[in-house]
């Protein structure tokens, strides 16, 4: 499988001291101490897990192949076993580290099944913005395709990806194939089937969620024209400078201000790819 590129918000600076797989393992072993101490010293842990992430990333881009990735965090893993939290108090951080590697994986398989029907992948999220540090893994060992109502209880991190494509040919292969490696539900096959026919009229873009290998994937369909109106604002339908164009996306599960406002404000790409995931 192809190594996943991204650009999260921590990302590597230049400048950037390297860290070594020493530096990696004191990191690691720190935060696994300061994760069951009771005192004072667990107000360093926020900084020991952003390090420890950065250090994650410069090990992830010096991989080969996200199988040797794998086999290091294993070896990092093991080194510090002595140290790992038990079963009745686990390691936020540990957590967080192996469900990112997971989703990397399960992206990687997503992105070359989908490679012949798309012009482009894009995953967005805390697995994009936050890897190795914000993405919560499912320790509860159950997943719901539907919205959390209880603020207490924080769902795991899914996983946000954004397909482009050309025209309806390819999207009908890309959901097929889906269908066929059980990556979206017969539900959601028939639900694509009456965005074919509100397209492009009444709807502009295609979203779905499924749970596939144990995890939750929130996909996003854009098709050019729309990519081409959040990129380029100036060809959208806005009226004036301070008119917003709308994005009117078919989708599973509708946050109240989708419902407000009939559809996803576009802002567009002027403040860069992570500002275009945060607001579509």
């Amino acid at each position: 499988m192809r190594k996943i590129e991204f650009h999260p918000l921590i990302s590597i600076s230049e400048k950037e001291n390297r860290f070594s797989y020493e530096d990696l393992q004191d990191l690691y072993i720190s935060c696994l101490t300061f994760e069951k101490k009771q005192d004072l010293d667990k107000e360093h842990l926020p900084n020991f897990r952003e390090k420890l992430a950065i250090g994650l990333m410069q090990m992830y881009s010096e991989s080969d192949s996200l199988s040797e990735f794998s086999q290091r965090l294993l070896k990092l893993f093991d080194s510090a076993e002595e140290y790992s939290n038990s079963s009745d108090f686990p390691s936020v951080t540990r957590e967080s580290i192996k469900s990112t590697a997971r989703n990397l994986n399960i992206a990687s398989e997503i992105t070359d099944i989908s490679e012949p029907y798309t012009q482009g992948v894009l995953m967005s999220g805390s697995n994009a913005w936050g890897p190795f540090y914000a993405v919560r893994g499912n320790v509860q060992g159950k997943l719901s395709l539907y919205e959390n109502t209880n603020p207490i209880k924080k769902e795991p991190s899914d996983i946000d990806m954004l397909f482009n494509f050309h025209n309806m040919s390819e999207l009908e292969n890309l959901i097929k194939i889906f269908g066929e490696n059980k990556i979206l539900s017969k539900r959601e096959e028939e639900r694509f089937y009456f965005f074919k026919k509100m397209y492009p009229n009444t709807l502009d873009m295609f979203s779905s969620r499924s749970i596939f290998r144990d995890t939750l994937v929130s996909f996003h369909f854009l098709p050019m024209p729309l990519l081409n109106r959040i990129s380029n604002p100036i060809v959208g339908s806005r009226k004036s400078a301070g008119e917003l164009d709308f994005a009117r996306d078919f989708r599973p599960n509708s946050p109240y201000n989708i419902i407000d406002n009939k559809g996803y404000p576009i802002y567009g790409l002027l403040g860069g790819p992570l500002y275009f995931s945060n607001q579509i």
